[in-house]
């Protein structure tokens, strides 16, 4: 395992060591739901030739308009809209802080979503994989996500 950090935001994490990571450049913009694959506003870490499966980190500032529940429900209902199906929820302890976790199925991916408001900042954490493999590298993704940590303001 490497330890990969965010420049943009700071958070880090250890991840397989053959895996790239591709940095973001930019802050998620508020209001929106994150994109997969390739936003500037996405650290996305995975195999060194693509593929599943992935991880993806998008960082906002928890908009002045929004409370973190509204933001919450604001993505159930864009999840709904993309056509993601809930498989399962439940929640998720992210660096001491409990995160709200939801496997997802869409269109052959199974994934798993977390979802983190942490100082005043949202953190979607998308672990990304084919429906078939979801099972067999669970026990990846929770390694993975055991190392996650926030910045230290």
């Amino acid at each position: 395992m490497k330890t990969v950090t965010s420049e943009l935001n700071g958070w880090s994490v250890d991840i397989p060591s053959a895996w790239r990571h591709v940095k973001a450049t930019e802050e998620w913009p508020a209001h929106t739901h994150p994109q997969q694959g390739g936003a500037n506003y996405t650290d996305n870490m995975g195999p060194p030739n693509g593929g599943f499966p992935a991880l993806e980190v998008s960082v906002q500032s928890l908009p002045a308009d929004q409370t973190a529940e509204q933001f919450l429900e604001f993505m159930v209902a864009e999840n709904e809209t993309l056509g993601y199906e809930v498989v399962e929820e439940g929640e998720i302890v992210v660096d001491g802080v409990t995160a709200q976790l939801q496997q997802q199925s869409n269109f052959g991916e199974g994934n798993f979503e977390v979802l983190i408001v942490n100082s005043g900042l949202i953190y979607a954490i998308y672990w990304i994989d084919l429906e078939s493999q979801v099972d067999r590298n669970e026990t990846l993704f929770r390694q993975i996500m055991e190392t996650f940590r926030f910045p230290a303001f």
